[in-house]
């Protein structure tokens, strides 16, 4: 049908060049590419595919008239059109063959839209630098009151720095894109910031936040389905994350028909990645390995270099899985040639960690061990980087806001000084007048005018040797509050820093009493068994407490930040956190009458019910079904939260002490706990500027209760 309308517009348009002179040819073929680029337009929208076939006319019509300004329009839709089909290299050909002209021409605006293809293409190629400079210059160059495309600089810009780890900048970014995108009032546009800001929540595993975003941006009026693709598919990986296979599924397949429809197969691989993994985890081996290599060859095809790495990590675990470990060995192999090429540390830690998983498999434990540690290594190098610079972040941002307090101080002390002083030469010139005059008047009190001329002196004198010593002393106690914020800086840098060099060889050692486990199975004896369990137990005891101590520290050093938050679902993420728990001592967990909407952080409000429910499951009555209940009652100016048990319960002589750091129950020794739970409950509590305590009997157990302002 397609082919005989184009057939039919073609005979129609010789027929008028036949009968057209040279000056109406012209027209008539100027007005064909308008109307093509009309048809394009419309035809981008569901099928790219057509609207390129459309706007490849219009060009060949455009260069057969010789008619510059339409070649270079016409080349500049184009590059859009291919863009928006994944063929980033062919496009990014076409802008930049182009970009002189509009430079000559000194149109800014086509210019800026150019500057933000070109870093929307190397941002997808994994060029974040080369992006980052476009999208700035886009920035640049872009005039004032172009709010869309002003807005789409920033969105894009939002993307690169979520990819290069920089979530602030990334933020602040998404914040200005979405004032500008609801100025221009472009829906669709609105729903690819919104997108990001979803993108953003995702990478820092915020699923529940990014799942609102994600299905807000698809509730706006979106024509081209293109916009719907990122919000579908990043809405199936969170169910799949959240281990909900079957609506993942649904919101895969999705995904996969509107790239299928529309022509923009960059996430297709990805797609097919997460179908193979479903498969995988329901027994489906084949299937599995049938879509994996799927991803692989779309992967191959159009040079997506990270997806094709992937896809072979994914095909690694497949072939482990099956007991091909040579070929599990080779993909990792060729994943690895690819991560020293583009410093990819979490590729290439995962690739370790399959390689050293292969070899343990085939006997070579000397290749496996090296390669457990380089997989430690590029671990550690991949996780614990982030974590100092988020930690150096914020002992800068805290350093600084001293400095600023203390120049604050000194600024109003110097201002206080040069108040008094002046005050003090206007007072002493007046007096000296005075004198003067009273001298020239009356001579008889010469003398005495003299005597009290000396005194206000000498009452000076002494005034700046007391304010001397005074600023002396200001200077002194300035220079012990630094070394005081300097030592906290450090010691709080260090808990950091230390806990996660702890948590290194504790994880190897875990490795190693799973490979000892694992050969020795059938060779040692029962004892050596339950020595063998005691020490994993240990270790895990150990990288527990460690976690813990990171929590307390974070917690101790972190901004708390009031938002509307839910209770009923802080406590419903709380239990699912304890989950394994509360399933290993069958416990019931009941919820009573809980206020629709509070104002807390909701972070540490999530560690306070966590905490709360945790300590109930470990101090539990033997052959006693343990029943949790959680609730809330209101009063005047507050809420009060319980959470109930019916446990051991606290001998009244230690309930003073169980919120104090490492302070355990002695009810119970041999219960796992290290006493930091309850410290930082009340840590998070007093920070909500609330209360906490305790009511509870022996055998019959306990009831924490805590305040938030209503």
């Amino acid at each position: 049908m397609f082919v005989r309308i184009a057939l039919l517009f073609l005979c129609s348009w010789l027929a008028q060049l036949v009968s057209a002179t040279p000056i109406d040819n012209i027209e008539i073929t100027i007005d064909s590419i308008k109307l093509l680029h009309i048809r394009a337009i419309k035809e981008k929208d569901t099928d790219t595919n057509k609207a390129i076939i459309t706007i490849r006319q219009a060009i060949d019509l455009a260069n057969s008239i010789q008619h510059d300004s339409l070649i270079q329009r016409t080349k500049n839709t184009y590059s859009l059109y291919l863009m928006m089909q994944t063929q980033y290299d062919k496009s990014k050909e076409i802008i930049l063959d182009i970009l002189p002209y509009y430079e000559e021409q000194g149109r800014n605006f086509h210019l800026g839209v150019l500057y933000n293809r070109l870093g929307y293409i190397d941002s997808k190629l994994n060029n974040y630098t080369q992006a980052y400079t476009y999208l700035t210059k886009a920035l640049s160059v872009l005039p004032e009151g172009k709010f869309r495309q002003q807005g789409i600089s920033h969105a894009y810009l939002c993307d690169v720095l979520v990819n290069s780890g920089n979530y602030q900048e990334a933020l602040k970014h998404i914040e200005i894109s979405l004032e500008l995108l609801r100025k221009s009032k472009n829906e669709q546009y609105l729903t690819m910031a919104m997108t990001e800001l979803g993108k953003l929540h995702f990478k820092i595993k915020d699923y529940e936040q990014a799942q609102t975003v994600f299905k807000q941006s698809l509730e706006n009026k979106i024509i081209n389905d293109q916009f719907k693709i990122l919000p579908t598919l990043h809405l199936g990986i969170i169910e799949y994350e959240l281990h909900h296979a079957e609506k993942a599924s649904i919101y895969l397949l999705d995904a996969k028909d509107l790239m299928l429809k529309t022509g923009n197969i960059y996430e297709l691989s990805t797609v097919y990645l997460y179908l193979s993994q479903i498969e995988n985890d329901q027994g489906n081996y084949q299937k599995a390995l049938q879509l994996a290599e799927t991803s692989l060859q779309i992967a191959e095809e159009h040079q997506l270099s990270r997806q094709e790495q992937l896809s072979k990590l994914l095909l690694a675990a497949l072939s482990q899985e099956n007991s091909d470990y040579y070929k599990a060995i080779n993909y990792c192999s060729e994943v690895l040639d690819y991560t020293r090429t583009n410093q990819d540390f979490e590729l290439q830690s995962k690739a370790f960690d399959r390689l050293a998983e292969a070899h343990a498999k085939l006997g070579n434990y000397k290749q496996s061990y090296q390669y457990k540690s380089e997989h430690q290594k590029t671990n550690e190098l991949s996780h614990n980087s982030k974590n100092i610079i988020d930690v150096t972040g914020k002992t800068t941002k805290y350093r600084l806001g001293k400095e600023h307090e203390v120049q604050e101080k000194a600024k109003e002390s110097e201002l206080k000084m040069s108040k008094f002083i002046r005050n003090v030469v206007i007072g002493f010139s007046l007096l000296l007048s005075i004198f003067t005059f009273l001298l020239s008047k009356v001579n008889k009190k010469k003398k005495l005018a003299i005597q009290q001329l000396e005194i206000n002196n000498l009452l000076l004198q002494k005034t700046e040797t007391e304010l001397d010593q005074a600023n002396q002393q200001l200077t002194e106690k300035n220079k012990k509050l630094e070394s005081y914020i300097d030592v906290n800086l450090q010691l709080e840098n260090f808990a950091h820093i230390a806990s996660h060099d702890l948590k290194a060889p504790l994880r190897e050692q875990a490795s190693f009493i799973q490979l000892l486990e694992k050969n020795t199975l059938l060779t040692i004896t029962e004892k050596d068994r339950d020595y063998l369990s005691y020490i994993s137990r240990c270790n895990s005891d150990m990288q527990t407490l460690i976690e813990d101590m990171i929590e307390y520290s974070l917690i101790k050093s972190d901004d708390y930040i009031l938002e509307t938050i839910n209770p009923e679902l802080i406590v419903k993420k709380a239990e699912y956190l304890n989950r394994d728990l509360i399933h290993k001592e069958g416990a019931k967990i009941i919820i009573h009458n809980m206020p629709g909407l509070i104002e807390a952080d909701s972070k540490k409000i999530t560690v306070v019910f966590r905490n709360l429910i945790h300590n109930s499951l470990t101090y539990t009555q033997k052959g006693i079904e343990p029943i949790i209940e959680i609730g809330c009652n209101k009063q005047a100016d507050s809420y009060i939260f319980y959470v109930k048990d019916n446990g051991q319960g606290i001998h009244p002589n230690y309930r003073d002490d169980i919120f104090d750091v490492f302070k355990r129950f002695p009810n119970e020794p041999n219960a796992r706990g290290n006493g930091l739970g309850l410290a930082m409950v009340k840590h998070v509590i007093e920070k909500h500027q609330g209360q906490i305590w305790l009511e509870s009997e022996t055998k019959k157990g306990s009831t924490f209760y805590f305040s938030i302002a209503a």
